[in-house]
Parts: C-alpha cells; sequence; structure tokens
C-alpha cells in the first residue's frame, strides 16, 4: 500500500470471471452501516497491478455510499483511507 494509504476496515475483495471481456472495466461497491462524511470522502479504490497497489477511483456518493474506479482487469481491490 502506498504511504499515504492505509486499509479501511476488512473491506477487501479479489474479483473474478470466467467470462470473456475488454477493459476497460467499471467496478462499484456500495458500503453498508454509517460513515461520517470526511472518512467517506478520504476513501480510496486501491486495485492490484504490476506488483503495486494503484488507486483507481473515478467517483463517489455519500448519499448512496457508493465508491466506483475504473480497472484494466479484475484482481485484487483494496478500500483505503487517503491520510496526508
Amino acid at each position: 500500500m502506498p504511504g499515504t494509504f492505509a486499509v479501511f476496515g476488512s473491506y477487501n475483495f479479489w474479483l473474478d470471471t470466467t467470462a470473456t471481456y475488454t477493459g476497460p472495466i467499471d467496478v462499484c461497491f456500495m458500503l453498508t452501516g454509517p460513515i461520517a462524511s470526511n472518512i467517506f470522502a478520504a476513501l480510496r479504490i486501491m486495485h492490484f497491478e504490476s506488483n503495486v497497489f494503484s488507486n483507481r477511483t473515478t467517483t463517489s456518493d455519500y448519499a448512496t455510499q457508493t465508491i466506483c474506479a475504473q480497472v484494466p482487469s479484475l484482481s485484487p481491490f483494496v478500500l483505503a483511507a487517503f491520510e496526508p
């Protein structure tokens, strides 16, 4: 995980498919439970690419507690909080 990010809770996922696809792929996660707006604003979707986690976040919507990313492939994902 890059130094300015910390894993958020236990939000980690391995997404895979047997379907044929071409990228990019839009991936969205809807969080459950109350999350303060300032904490939600710091959340990013990190995607494991070329042996490192990269921030691939494209949008987030506090009202629906949804955060999205665009990625070239499916593999491990981690929800992380940006810590400047």
